[in-house]
């Protein structure tokens, strides 16, 4: 399934690009966003490169506007949601947005796992530790592109963007917010496997929260990356 990218103009919100980024999906995606076309205008970018960090950072080349907004093709943003980051971006000192995640399968399990973690990450972020989550990631474009973009990696992608600009940001007196009111909902093909299994994929990205524990759980992230 493709990715997409939204970017802003938060002084003429709603006016936006909507960027897809095909990775080389075997569904019907491509067929699906056509039939979009004739009501939306959307840049089409099909690059079966298997890194994210790549295609993400394709996508940020084309874009047009000023606040990038990153999300998945399997992630859903409730009505009135670009209004809402356009409204925080307003602060000229706003670096970085992400916020919750919202699971739609997975069971109990995975939706009290998400909420703790999600707990966990605005916890962080009040001491400049940021962690966003790739379903729902606004980030100033100039911000961005200083901070070299995203890594060239295949998954945690953007935990490893976060780190990054937590230092920038703090280096340079910046904003970095997780906001527990913004919300996406969230579709994902690897809880099919059971919540446990889905779990233990997603552990590597606790080391985004300390170096040592980075160094401990590697090996997790590495057999995470050759999974997916």
């Amino acid at each position: 399934m493709p990715d997409f990218l939204i970017s802003l103009w938060p002084e003429h919100s709603p006016s936006f690009d909507l960027i897809m980024i095909d990775g080389g999906s075997t569904d019907h995606s491509r067929n699906l966003i056509d039939s979009f076309r004739d009501i939306l205008e959307i840049t089409g970018l099909i690059d079966e490169t298997r890194n994210l960090g790549y295609l993400r950072n394709r996508g940020a080349r084309a874009a047009r506007g000023e606040i990038l907004l990153f999300t998945n093709a399997d992630a859903i943003l409730p009505p009135g949601f670009l209004e809402k980051v356009c409204q925080e971006f307003e602060d000229p000192q706003m670096a970085a947005l992400s916020g919750r995640t919202i699971p739609l399968n997975g069971g109990a399990l995975c939706s009290a796992a998400y909420a703790a973690f999600d707990l966990l990450r605005w916890g962080f972020s009040k001491i400049g530790i940021f962690s966003p989550s790739g379903n729902f990631l606004a980030v100033r474009s100039s911000v961005f592109w200083a901070v070299g973009g995203f890594p060239m990696l295949r998954i945690n992608e953007d935990g490893v963007l976060g780190q990054k600009l937590s230092k920038y940001a703090r280096a340079n007196g910046l904003k970095l917010k997780f906001n527990m009111n913004l919300a996406a909902a969230h579709y994902s093909e690897r809880f099919q496997g059971g919540a446990l299994k889905a779990l233990m994929f997603y552990a590597y990205v606790f080391g985004n929260f300390s170096s040592v524990l980075r160094r401990i759980l590697s090996p997790l992230e590495r057999r995470s990356s050759y999974e997916f």
